[in-house]
């Protein structure tokens, strides 16, 4: 779902972050370096009058970013179900190479984690 700037406006003006930091948090999660030039466009991007559209990768961070906001705890879920896949993904990667042997509870277990992505 992309949010258009009336949306994420009010999201950000009510999170404990100031849109300085707004701003930069969505510089880093793209990959570009911060500026203050980069802030004065991401504030033209969100801005309720402002101007300039926000290219494709700042839309996704931006709702990502927005997503979060909304809804803390699920985040904080998805994030623990991919660092259980993280941790299984060496065993599975083990398996399918057939360098380890194959054992039922460690199968379970792996399976779980993948069913709860």
């Amino acid at each position: 779902m992309s949010r258009t700037r009336d949306e994420i406006h009010p999201i950000v003006k009510g999170s404990p972050y100031t849109f300085k930091e707004f701003s930069q948090q969505i510089a880093k999660m793209i990959g570009v370096t911060w500026t203050e030039k980069y802030e004065a466009r991401i504030m033209q991007c969100v801005a309720p009058k402002g101007t300039t559209t926000p290219t494709e990768y700042e839309q996704e961070a931006m709702d990502a970013w927005c997503d979060v906001q909304q809804d803390v705890a699920g985040a904080a879920m998805q994030l623990m179900a991919m660092q259980a896949v993280r941790n299984k993904a060496p065993l599975i990667i083990d398996w399918l190479q057939g360098r380890r042997r194959y054992q039922q509870s460690d199968a379970q277990s792996a399976i779980r984690v993948l069913k709860s992505l």
